[in-house]
């Protein structure tokens, strides 16, 4: 069964290639956000360096969003992940398998935006790791954004797509971590930090998955 929607997954990027377009469309506009931050008031408020993370963070969330919300959605509004649930199905591995392939999407955007971001941006040597690392602060960045909207999915009726506020949060709850802990200075905390939260917001919404869909059927139940 969840082989099957990974594979509906699969299917659904590949015959979107609007999406796909839409996407590096994105990664080369923060690109070019990332390229003139440095001059801005939020720049000389916050800091540069706070800012380009941020806009470089967004290349990988919102490509992760893109997929990743619409999955969910198209789930809950067919009755697929109620079925998935109530048929004896795990959560958790569940939810592991809607990641993937909206994962593979925000790797691929990361990585571009990564290299555009050290030849275009920093100027700094493209190395294995500073590459590496630019890559996990996205994929960090992207496990917390995740896990909230894994939460508010698994907990209430929320669309996350049909509300502004419910994609500005995902993408808002790394600025306070990305602040404080910033990863120019202090990577190994910034890391601990984000994956702590990812893990429990994630394990919040399991607990909320699966205690919801248990309810419905002890309520349903003569």
């Amino acid at each position: 069964m969840l082989k099957a929607y990974w594979y509906r997954d699969v299917r659904t990027v590949v015959n979107s290639p609007r999406k796909i377009l839409w996407n590096f469309i994105g990664v080369t506009v923060l690109i070019l956000l990332m390229r003139v931050s440095a001059a801005g008031s939020s720049a000389a408020l916050l800091g540069s360096d706070f800012v380009r993370l941020v806009l470089l963070s967004l290349i990988g969330i919102v490509s992760f969003m893109d997929v990743y919300s619409d999955s969910i959605a198209k789930d809950k509004r067919s009755g697929v992940l109620a079925y998935t649930i109530l048929s004896g199905g795990s959560p958790v591995a569940y939810s592991l398998v809607k990641i993937l392939v909206p994962l593979i999407v925000s790797v691929t955007c990361t990585a571009v935006g990564g290299l555009g971001y050290m030849f275009f941006v920093s100027k700094i040597s493209v190395d294995l790791r500073s590459f590496t690392r630019l890559c996990a602060f996205v994929m960090l960045a992207v496990a917390v954004s995740m896990a909230l909207v894994f939460l508010l999915n698994a907990s209430s009726d929320i669309d996350v797509r049909a509300s502004p506020l419910g994609m500005l949060l995902p993408m808002g709850i790394n600025l306070p971590i990305i602040y404080l802990a910033s990863p120019f200075q202090r990577f190994g905390r910034y890391c601990l930090i984000s994956a702590v939260i990812a893990l429990i917001l994630w394990g919040a919404g399991v607990l909320f998955l699966r205690g919801r869909f248990s309810n419905n059927l002890f309520e349903a139940s003569p």
